[in-house]
């Protein structure tokens, strides 16, 4: 439900008043020479007295006893019912005072030091009251436009970034955005007929201010600065964006395997080398930029925007696995191969394994950085020739044997 405008004022007292005008303008120059197009609502005149409520009102200082009410003709009882009114000193009720009606005042016993706040929490009064819009209300002809806050959001501001590498994200903060509000002057008159008016009575003003919406910081992206997508609508003035660094590292290089055959073993050592990794790719981000929004949807301008900037995520492991030579290499994560090793420590270059021998085998190696993202398959590979033993003679026999000589 938008804000709205309720005015109120004393009704008048004579039998002649008919009717009265509302003049309403965002500037307060109104008169009658130049503001007829500015009546916004005519309203009759009460029949008779009319119990106006009004609530939570803060008295006017006239003296170091007296203090007034906002109306006059202050109604305490009427046919039979009794209306509430009280009067607090700085939330303190006090009952040592006595109130004028007819003038709406209200006068202590004693002096009431400087700066206490007085205030009604309700009372009564013979009024009129109407409302700045478009609502059915008794005797009311409204002319419009409603009065309404169609000001935008305070655009946010001091919107930086915090670079999050450990947990691969941005961190973006802003100001806390207010909403600014609008004034509208008002003044009325009374009529008797289409000929004869009052004086307008003294200017007033109304402030309307429409809240933010529940998620009021709209977060805008976009990778070249003219194309802007909305990505997420926020209560707070913070915002966390996930999975900032997507670059895959570098290749691990100079992967190499070879063996040295154990004789008459059956099997061989397999030594696999590779050049140290490094990784100079570097991601960038995105551009971000903010814009707050009010309850019934009017949205601010966009803040200044901020990146792309430079976001690199730090090495994690090296990661090495081995299959027999099928014609395919290892996958990163399948059960087609095996894991062999994984150093965290990446100053690591060399992996030792023991084989069997008449087969070949693939190596695959990547490296793997702390967003998960992994490099691109570096392989080897290498056949183990035959090392095993031959079959062992079995069935030895040593028989004696006489030679015959001549």
């Amino acid at each position: 439900m938008p804000s709205r405008i309720r005015l109120t004022w004393n009704r008048n007292q004579d039998a002649e008043t008919q009717s009265y005008r509302v003049f309403r303008d965002e500037d307060p120059n109104i008169d009658h020479k130049n503001s007829l197009d500015r009546i916004v609502i005519k309203v009759d005149q009460p029949k008779g007295v009319n119990p106006i409520t009004i609530l939570n009102e803060k008295l006017k200082r006239e003296s170091e006893y007296t203090f007034a009410i906002g109306h006059k003709n202050i109604i305490l009882e009427l046919n039979g019912v009794a209306y509430p009114f009280s009067v607090l000193i700085d939330d303190v009720q006090r009952s040592d005072f006595t109130l004028d009606t007819g003038e709406g005042k209200v006068v202590f016993d004693e002096i009431i030091p400087s700066g206490s706040i007085v205030t009604i929490p309700e009372y009564t009064f013979d009024g009129v009251q109407v409302w700045d819009y478009e609502i059915e209300e008794e005797g009311k002809v409204y002319y419009g436009p409603e009065a309404k806050d169609t000001s935008p959001p305070g655009i946010p501001q001091n919107v930086v970034v915090e670079k999050d590498t450990d947990r691969n994200r941005l961190i973006l903060r802003w100001d806390a955005v207010s909403p600014l509000g609008k004034v509208f002057y008002y003044r009325v008159d009374a009529a008797i007929d289409n000929q004869r008016f009052s004086k307008l009575s003294l200017l007033r003003n109304g402030f309307i201010q429409e809240p933010l919406a529940d998620r009021p910081y709209l977060i805008e992206r976009s990778d070249d600065g003219k194309r802007w997508v909305e990505i997420a609508r926020l209560k707070t003035n913070v915002f966390y964006e996930y999975m900032i660094d997507r670059q895959a590292p570098n290749a691990v290089t100079g992967l190499k395997a070879s063996s040295f055959i154990y004789a008459n073993q059956g099997k061989a050592q397999v030594t696999v080398n590779w050049d140290r990794v490094r990784d100079d790719t570097v991601s960038r981000t995105s551009m971000y930029r903010v814009r707050a929004q009010n309850r019934v949807g009017i949205v601010s301008d966009p803040s200044e925007a901020i990146g792309p900037i430079p976001f690199k995520v730090e090495l994690d492991y090296i990661l090495l696995r081995r299959k027999v030579y099928d014609g395919s290499l290892p996958s990163f994560d399948g059960l087609d191969a095996e894991t062999v090793a994984k150093y965290t420590d990446l100053s690591n270059t060399q992996f030792i394994e023991d084989l069997e021998d008449n087969t070949q085998y693939v190596y695959g190696i990547w490296v793997v950085d702390k967003a998960g993202n992994y490099s691109a398959i570096a392989s080897s590979t290498i056949f183990i020739t035959d090392a095993t033993a031959p079959t062992m003679p079995i069935n030895l026999h040593a028989t004696e044997f006489q030679v015959v000589l001549g």
